[in-house]
């Protein structure tokens, strides 16, 4: 319940399919996109930013420091799927060929 509007009903959906607003599936959708779909009025909210991290007690298992983009071969990396197979979404080979560009020991390859 929205406390501004109370008998206006509100409902959340969780989803990665593309609502039908000009059917009335939805009066707003708020999307995970780069792209914001063809023929809709769209504002960007936000933007986000990838980056890795790890558990402290990984580093302490393996008593050397991260001090360069190359240091992140040594320990497992873990990899998403994108269901919707976007082109531009975050990998490991993606970010690896860009830390590259500061750390030329580094092969994208190994990853």
């Amino acid at each position: 319940m929205a406390r501004g509007q109370p008998a206006i009903p509100l409902e959340i959906i969780g989803t990665d399919a593309l609502l039908d607003l000009r059917a009335g599936a939805a009066a707003v959708a708020i999307r995970y996109t780069r792209r914001p779909p063809l023929g809709f009025a769209a504002q960007e909210v936000c933007r986000d930013s990838f980056f890795p991290i790890c558990s402290p007690l990984l580093l302490a298992s393996d008593g050397r420091a991260i001090e360069r983009a190359a240091d992140l071969l040594r320990y497992p990396l873990i990899h998403f799927d994108w269901m919707n197979r976007d082109p531009d979404a975050p990998t490991w080979s993606r970010w690896l060929a860009t830390a590259r560009s500061i750390d030329p020991e580094l092969i994208p390859d190994k990853a």
